[in-house]
């Protein structure tokens, strides 16, 4: 537009899009130890060490990504 070349600007009709937030629905504790007794006793082979990585990222309050760069080091016992 400045130089000439066009003369309207082709972005004048774009509106912004709407954000979304979603509704978060948390489970209360007695849920939540129910949930993992259902996944420690599925009886699969890494029953148990599934649930300890959903306690350890429902603990941490961690997303599985950033789990992905957590080590030993990181950990304060």
């Amino acid at each position: 537009m400045e130089s000439g070349a066009l003369h309207r600007n082709t972005a004048e009709g774009i509106k912004r899009a709407k954000i979304y937030s979603k509704r978060l629905t948390l489970p209360d504790s007695t849920q939540f130890e129910l949930f993992m007794k259902e996944i420690e006793n599925a009886n699969g082979r890494d029953s148990r060490k599934c649930a300890e990585l959903v306690r350890f990222l429902a603990y941490g309050g961690f997303r599985i990504s950033e789990t992905r760069n957590i080590t030993w080091e990181d950990c304060d016992f």
